[in-house]
């Protein structure tokens, strides 16, 4: 039997539920909990504004199961992450400029309720679709305060580095909870930035933390997003990628390689010691990453042409071919002017001429008809230097 005061709240909601403008059709469940809790779930993620005021309710009374605010709870941070993440699928068509005032409710009740904390998966989601949200240092520092929160949980479990997979790292690094929230914490620091505003002192602090992560997967979330967070802060970023590669897994190298790529031009003196350690440390299993920086450093003027080659027929490894070929096709077929490409394309035939028994890969041959439409005579000349 339900109690009196759980009586009134079903009378409440179901009030709620039939004048909601987006309410969920169909009538209301008796004596089953689990599908009761999911309506309220449902109709908090349809229509937050007329379901969120129930929440207080729940919690200031003594009789009514906080389960019930817990799922209006996961009903607004659903109706929050899909007008975030996917706009067009979400059930209701609220005006985005209200996100700022959920987001301030939930970080709210998060300050104030620990029970919250047991769905710790949806609150590590929400926050990640709301990483550009806080610009008030009010709202900065509530959402840290549930970074630092997030940052104690257990997910993922501590893994055993020779059976530890890139499967396994990459589930890590993009599902996990502490995973999700390393690469919130760095897109948050980034936005602050990226609005001229300073990274806040316990902000950097648990970058570093999440820098140093016992799991390898958290500190990938890290170093995927160095390259973009590099540009407002370079030092900092160096910081980072110095820590998390202090203890590294072999299979990290694979994530750092975007940002030491992207380093090259400007930052070379640096990049050269993880090249070196790549070779000495990790070749076996980044061999593909050392071909492909040190192709970038080859291209930025930094290595020069006629030594990289001998290495690469030195080495005798087809993962790093494969890296100097994947460095040439991006500056190639992702160069900003004709001329930029035409550059690039003749030292990569003339690396090729280099290299014995190497074929021309489909890439560069589809590149070359695409250039046989738009500059015909630039495409003949280089079909006959790549003949030669």
């Amino acid at each position: 039997m339900r109690s009196t005061s759980e009586e009134a709240f079903l009378r409440l909601f179901k009030y709620y539920h039939r004048f909601s403008r987006d309410s969920v059709e169909g009538e209301l469940p008796r004596d089953n909990a689990d599908e009761m809790l999911s309506m309220v779930r449902r109709c908090s993620a349809s229509d937050p504004d007329a379901f969120a005021p129930l929440f207080e309710k729940i919690v200031r009374s003594d009789e009514i199961s906080n389960d019930y605010a817990t799922s209006i709870m996961e009903g607004l941070i659903r109706h929050v992450v899909c007008r975030l993440s996917h706009p067009g699928e979400c059930m209701s068509d609220s005006p985005l400029p209200d996100r700022v005032r959920r987001v301030r409710i939930l970080l709210d009740w998060l300050a104030r309720h620990r029970f919250l904390w047991e769905k710790s998966g949806e609150i590590a989601a929400m926050v990640n679709a709301c990483a550009d949200i806080p610009k008030e240092l009010e709202d900065i520092e509530a959402f840290i305060f549930c970074l630092f929160r997030l940052a104690d949980h257990p997910d993922p479990e501590e893994a055993e580095p020779d059976t530890l997979t890139s499967e396994g790292l990459h589930d890590a690094s993009s599902h996990s909870i502490r995973g999700k929230t390393a690469e919130t914490a760095l897109l948050l620091a980034s936005s602050l930035l990226k609005r001229k505003r300073r990274v806040h002192p316990l902000l950097s602090s648990l970058l570093l933390r999440f820098a140093t992560d016992g799991h390898p997967g958290v500190r990938a979330s890290l170093l995927k997003h160095l390259p973009a967070f590099a540009r407002y802060d370079s030092e900092g970023a160096w910081r980072l990628c110095r820590a998390a590669f202090q203890l590294p897994h072999p299979l990290l190298w694979d994530h750092g390689e975007p940002f030491l790529s992207d380093q090259c031009d400007k930052n070379f003196k640096q990049v050269r010691h993880y090249v070196e350690r790549i070779r000495n440390e990790a070749f076996d299993t980044a061999a593909e990453v050392w071909g492909k920086v040190s192709a970038m450093a080859c291209l930025s003027g930094h290595i020069e042409a006629d030594r990289l080659s001998d290495d690469i027929l030195f080495l005798k490894n087809e993962d790093a071919w494969r890296g100097v070929d994947e460095a040439f096709k991006e500056r190639i077929t992702r160069a900003d002017t004709l001329h930029a490409a035409l550059l690039t394309a003749t030292q990569y035939i003339s690396f090729v001429h280099e290299m014995e028994k190497i074929r021309q890969p489909e890439w560069f041959h589809e590149w070359l008809s695409q250039l046989s439409v738009s500059a015909p005579l630039s495409a003949i000349q280089i079909r006959e230097n790549l003949a030669r």
